[in-house]
């Protein structure tokens, strides 16, 4: 065998095999980053397991010992939203009937927010229904700190991408593409090894990162004797082959030397007063050529960064669609995603430093863009005004004024166009949502949405050994009252009716427009001689109507009349159908 084929099997082979066990070295480190972060992943867990205990059980007493070094602030309000007691920050807000912690533990009994800051020191606000279904506890709590041990950093982070360090004094940090990308393994980005995990609580994850490079030293210093052993080997076959074959091939370096000093295609200057009219012909040939080659250069570079940026733009489109199909799902609502989509187009270009939105109640600020932007353009300000199916929009964007061009600013436009068609498709879908849920002309629910909602109001009354009394209402012969006064003065009564029933209902209550002319209230935790009282309250607000009408009803009690909404409901029809005979 030829010494330069030999020379190139043994070093291809030292180099597989020191390859290979630097790799498995590699996997092992990995093995156990991964181990130790599902340990402070399942720690994570059972935090907020026992936090969301703690607050089921929860009784605010009279006493600042209730505020602990991780509960920032504590608060108790009733099932309408009213604070009843509270320390710290939360005791500011009068109400939070109509915030979202409200309407979400009101319907799934947790609650816990997206990270927030005060003072620089992260927060997390988390809420639960107490074991007695009357109250709703709330705290801000700080996330627990780990102890510093090796040369990794962790961070918790929300579903929006905005995570906090864990360790040391908190440092904010943005892994919007990381969470919008649902990266679930380890990789390696700009020198730092990143591994993610999700916690079970909040859409949280936990995100370790450790510098790649120390490692991959320290893995190499196991490996030091095959690589010395690899270069003596080398050392020893190249000096065999110089001296075989060193002789033969110097010329041929001599060579290429002399070639790549020629220049194939360069000026000639004259020297002193010499004209040569061939010369000065062949030199502005030249200078074209060079020209045509800078040009080229030129055009190829702008080529590149293009394709670079439509490539950008077509994965931003792809993590759009994948945050707006988690919003289809209701895994994440509308403002959260559309925070995310605007944290990855401020990351799209260097020559973006600002981005805002306003629709609706939603309002997006980042970068330099803050309100003043949208009541006055500036120079390198632009402004777009879309419609989606039944809102407006607004758009404005902030650029370096030094580096941006029309290119950048049609793109951006592009994806203003694409979020707001998928703001008019949820739009859309709301809309569908509303009409099978209410009763267009009274706001009521309609009869499906209360037959779910009954079904799992007499689950609850038999687990908590409770009552609940419905309250029937039929509009005795509205087809005669509709001849004599009109279809407009009938619909008039119907939303009467319907706005009695809504003064006079907590907002426990169920409200429904069961038919044409029928109405149906379930009133949570009632027995039947306090619905007689509300019945009477609510048919003397009714009989203050312009015209005469008269209102046929029957009142059915759970336990007492039926056990499930089958049986409560044909006790109803039975005695509407009796009182209208009596």
């Amino acid at each position: 065998m030829k010494p330069k084929i030999t020379l190139l099997i043994v070093l291809t082979v030292f180099l597989l095999l020191g390859c290979a066990e630097t790799y498995l070295n590699y996997e092992d480190h990995i093995r156990a980053l991964n181990s130790y972060q599902s340990s402070i992943t399942k720690g994570l867990s059972i935090n907020f397991e026992n936090l969301f205990s703690t607050l089921s059980s929860f009784r605010l007493t009279p006493y600042s010992s209730s505020l602990t070094k991780r509960i920032k602030a504590i608060a108790l309000i009733d099932l309408r939203g009213n604070v009843i007691s509270s320390y710290g920050d939360l005791g500011s807000r009068a109400s939070y009937k109509y915030s979202d912690l409200y309407k979400f533990v009101s319907l799934k009994g947790k609650y816990i927010s997206l990270l927030s800051e005060k003072g620089g020191f992260p927060l997390i606000t988390i809420a639960s229904l107490t074991k007695d279904g009357n109250h709703i506890a709330i705290a801000k709590i700080s996330p627990f700190k780990l102890k510093e041990s090796g040369d990794f950093k962790a961070f918790l982070v929300d579903d929006t991408g905005l995570g906090v360090s864990l360790m040391g004094t908190p440092v904010w940090h943005n892994f919007s593409a990381l969470i919008a990308h649902k990266t679930l393994h380890p990789f390696v980005k700009n020198g730092i090894i990143v591994n993610v995990k999700k916690v079970n609580f909040g859409g949280y994850s936990l995100v370790l990162e450790k510098p790649f490079f120390p490692l991959l030293f320290s893995i190499l210093k196991i490996q030091l004797v095959y690589f010395f052993v690899l270069y003596a080997i080398s050392l020893t076959f190249y000096g065999l082959f110089h001296r075989i074959y060193g002789k033969k091939i110097n010329s041929l370096f001599e060579f290429s030397r002399f070639i790549r000093e020629l220049d194939n295609f360069k000026r000639y200057e004259l020297t002193g007063e010499e004209i040569n009219p061939t010369v000065e012909r062949y030199n502005m040939l030249v200078d074209k050529a060079e020209k045509r080659s800078r040009e080229y250069s030129n055009l190829v570079e702008e080529l590149s960064e293009m394709n670079s940026e439509l490539t950008e733009v077509s994965h931003l489109l792809v993590e759009f669609s994948m945050l707006f199909n988690d919003v289809r799902a209701k895994r994440k609502d509308l403002k959260n995603a559309l925070k995310i989509a605007f944290r990855r187009m401020l990351d799209f270009s260097r020559t973006i430093n600002g981005l805002g939105m306003k629709y609706r109640d939603i309002a997006i600020y980042l970068g330099t863009i803050n309100e003043f932007n949208f009541d006055r353009s500036l120079d390198s300000t632009m402004s777009v005004d879309l419609k989606t199916d039944s809102e407006k929009v607004k758009f404005v964007v902030k650029f370096d004024k030094f580096t941006m061009n029309d290119r950048l600013r049609e793109m951006i436009k592009m994806l203003f166009h694409y979020l707001t068609s998928f703001i008019s498709m949820h739009e859309l879908v709301e809309k569908s949502d509303l009409s099978k849920r209410y009763d267009s002309l009274t706001g009521l629910f309609t009869r499906q949405e209360f037959e779910e909602l009954a079904i799992r109001e007499i689950a609850r009354a038999k687990r908590e050994n409770d009552f609940i009394s419905l309250i029937m209402m039929d509009v005795k012969n509205l087809k005669g009252f509709n001849d004599k006064h009109g279809q407009l003065e009938g619909d008039t009564l119907l939303k009467f009716i319907a706005k009695a029933i809504t003064v006079n209902s907590r907002i426990t209550d169920i409200a429904c427009r069961f038919g044409e002319d029928e109405f149906i209230l379930c009133l949570v935790g009632m027995k039947k001689s306090d619905a007689e009282k509300k019945w009477t309250s609510i048919i003397s607000k009714i009989m203050t109507f312009k015209y005469d009408v008269e209102i046929k009803y029957a009142i059915a009690s759970y336990p007492s009349d039926g056990e499930n909404i089958e049986s409560l409901m044909a006790q109803l029809d039975k005695r509407i159908e009796e009182y209208g005979n009596s």
